[in-house]
């Protein structure tokens, strides 16, 4: 398991320099579990047991159409208070949907991301999140993305309701 901060092409274990990219190489499970005999605790728990709720039942669970009420609005709670208030306590959370996706849409690939289209990528899930909102809310049926049409410029397809 390799997780490295990449910067004009050099690999470094150390703090981020601006502009750097996030590379990964293994397993998300491996990424987000705890380390053998490590006590959980506050967001922990919750991160913890996005990885034993969605996490660890494949990419596809990351996905908003898949994801319960409950974690739909949680990652769209965490990135609106990551985006309107630098609060990032619990961005983690956002990170591992992020990189679930990511890994399904390459399996077995190492994925290796610039810092901005892992931004924008962030930006496109809260549209996706807040698309499934609308889908499970109203009469308005928007098609889900699925693992080959998120994160693309996919057309939004709207459905008549039932």
């Amino acid at each position: 398991m390799a997780l490295n901060w990449v910067f004009q092409g050099e690999k470094t274990t150390r703090s981020a320099p601006p502009n750097a990219g996030f590379e990964y190489s293994g397993e998300i499970n491996s990424l987000l579990g705890a380390m053998p005999g490590e006590r959980m605790s506050g967001e922990n728990d919750l991160l913890q047991r996005f990885k034993l709720e969605v996490l660890d039942q494949g990419p596809e669970a990351c996905l908003p159409v898949n994801l319960s009420e409950e974690w739909r609005e949680t990652l769209s709670q965490v990135i609106e208070r990551y985006l309107d208030d630098d609060d990032d306590s619990q961005f983690g959370l956002v990170v591992g949907a992020l990189l679930g996706i990511l890994f399904g849409k390459n399996p077995g690939a190492e994925v290796s991301v610039p810092l901005d289209t892992m931004f924008e990528y962030m930006q496109s899930y809260r549209l996706e999140l807040a698309l499934e909102e609308v889908r499970r809310k109203t009469e308005v049926k928007v098609v889900p993305a699925t693992l080959e049409t998120i994160f693309t410029d996919r057309d939004l397809e709207f459905m008549p309701s039932a």
